[in-house]
């Protein structure tokens, strides 16, 4: 009887032993390699309407030990395009939360920290920018995901020209209203809807002036000048764009409010007047006047 309780109980440890020993899902969530090193997985992306000089944010909320929020650069050589790498796979519902310019104190897909710059460089990107939260439809790591960014802003495309100074380096260019219309905003992308524009509305910041650098030339005609971006908030404005050049400084009023919608490209077109004359003493007045050209 000792003898038969005995091969009972080594037949339990043999079994407790081997059960112990085999790996569980929880233990091997999504393909460890011999239970010791996990394996990778590489998820390749490619992204719309990006710019490579903009750092992407991208949120993972679908697998644990994920991105929570990562950075990537585009390459602008390959293609505007990402890659995520991951000890364990995507699964299909799981959802990709993108948004440009990348800001590490953002901790909430709910809540991006994101800002339309007071004081922009023409040339260098300035858009907000956010994708509506992608979906994943079985997704393989072999295959490539598209995502689709959104514009947040709006874009003044801005030209400036005169029929006497002509030549004159444009230091900087800048807009001033009573309505804000730049500075830092929290922005919700987890909510986002291409089809609602409810959902893509900006609100919060309270900068009331958009000053633009740059070192294009005044122009000949409306023809000849070059387009100075500003990107600014979506909204309806009026105020004072202001022109300083390497001679002088233009104020024009902008009376008849200038409607600017979201991802849209307005052409606004100024044509300063021609500069005061210096007095026997040497000064000229502080501001040159112009006129916002409508025709």
């Amino acid at each position: 009887m000792k003898k038969t309780f005995l091969h009972i109980f080594w037949a339990l440890a043999l079994v407790a032993m081997a059960c112990g020993c085999e790996e569980t899902p929880a233990d091997n969530p999504g393909g460890h390699d011999g239970g010791e090193t996990p394996s990778e997985y590489r998820w390749h992306f490619s992204v719309k309407n990006a710019d490579a000089a903009q750092a992407l944010g991208v949120f993972v909320r679908d697998f644990d030990g994920g991105i929570t929020n990562g950075e990537f650069h585009l390459d602008a050589a390959t293609g505007a395009s990402f890659e995520i790498k991951t000890d364990y796979p995507l699964t299909t519902g799981g959802k990709i939360y993108a948004y440009a310019p990348y800001n590490a104190d953002s901790k909430d897909h709910k809540a991006i920290k994101m800002s339309i710059p007071e004081e922009q460089t023409a040339g260098v990107p300035a858009m907000p920018r956010a994708s509506v939260p992608l979906v994943l439809d079985n997704p393989k790591p072999d295959s490539t995901i598209t995502i689709q960014m959104l514009d947040l802003a709006s874009t003044i495309s801005l030209k400036v020209y005169s029929i006497k100074d002509t030549g004159e380096k444009i230091n900087s260019v800048s807009f001033t209203s009573e309505t804000p219309l730049a500075g830092a905003f929290s922005f919700n992308i987890k909510g986002i809807d291409a089809n609602q524009p409810a959902t893509l509305a900006l609100g919060g910041y309270d900068a009331k002036t958009v000053k633009v650098s740059t070192s294009v030339t005044v122009g000949t005609d409306a023809d000849a000048a070059v387009a100075i971006p500003m990107v600014v908030a979506p909204g309806s404005y009026t105020g004072i764009i202001t022109v300083v050049t390497d001679k002088d400084q233009y104020g024009i009023v902008v009376e008849d409010p200038v409607v600017l919608s979201r991802a849209a490209v307005v052409p606004l077109t100024v044509r300063i007047a021609p500069r005061v004359s210096q007095d026997e003493n040497g000064s000229t007045e502080d501001f040159s006047g112009g006129e916002l050209i409508t025709e």
